[in-house]
């Protein structure tokens, strides 16, 4: 039966293409190529995972990633190695260290399962913030982050922002990073997502209008 045969072998060369397919991964050590993979994942249409080797990155401009709606995948920023935690300094800039959005039409969103996850990331010395990210439908999720010395008006740390997706803030630490207004340390705003702040450590961090440490809005109860 020649031609089961070929159907079959046909079938065993295209499956493993179909796989990779739907996902890209990128190792990263510079500042330039961080940039260049979260431009690529955000209009390549399936899932990244960037892994970020360890030492030292000196940021002077934000690093961005605008996925805009685009029915993008979900991007994952990871450590490479757990025990040698990339750091990303913004003591030469004058913007937030990374900024991400793959919803920028909020009252619209169509951006479900563009989830966002970053893990093992050290921010340091942002004069406008170490991390932002807002979303539509996509969750939101930071685990096992360092966030010291940053600054900025809301959530100087961390500025989280969904309409409806889901937020998860898990085992990271917050320490003197000061805020003009709410969130010191952390800031997160949803209309109706699932809200998740656990296993934290805060030390340290102020705002001039309260919540020095997370700031909820609208608050969680």
């Amino acid at each position: 039966m020649p031609g089961i045969t070929v159907i079959v072998m046909f079938l065993l060369l295209i499956i493993p293409l179909a796989r990779q397919a739907h996902a890209a991964e990128f190792t990263v050590a510079n500042v330039a190529q961080l940039q260049a993979a979260l431009t690529t994942a955000a209009s390549d249409g399936v899932d990244d995972t960037i892994w970020v080797a360890g030492g030292t990155y000196n940021v002077t401009s934000a690093l961005t990633y605008n996925a805009n709606n685009n029915g993008d995948g979900m991007l994952k920023i990871v450590a490479l190695n757990s025990r040698a935690l990339p750091l990303f300094d913004g003591s030469a800039g004058t913007a937030r260290i990374m900024v991400f959005r793959n919803n920028t039409d909020q009252n619209n969103p169509n951006d479900n399962g563009a989830d966002i996850m970053v893990e093992g990331i050290v921010f340091r010395n942002g004069n406008h913030g170490g991390l932002f990210i807002a979303t539509g439908k996509a969750d939101i999720q930071i685990n096992k982050c360092l966030f010291m010395d940053n600054q900025e008006f809301n959530g100087s740390g961390a500025s989280l922002w969904s309409v409806t997706g889901a937020i998860s803030v898990i085992k990271n630490t917050f320490i003197d990073n000061s805020g003009t207004y709410f969130g010191g340390g952390l800031y997160v705003n949803t209309k109706s997502g699932f809200v998740q702040i656990s296993n934290n450590h805060f030390s340290g961090n102020t705002a001039l209008n309260g919540g020095g440490a997370p700031w909820l809005s609208p608050p969680v109860l």
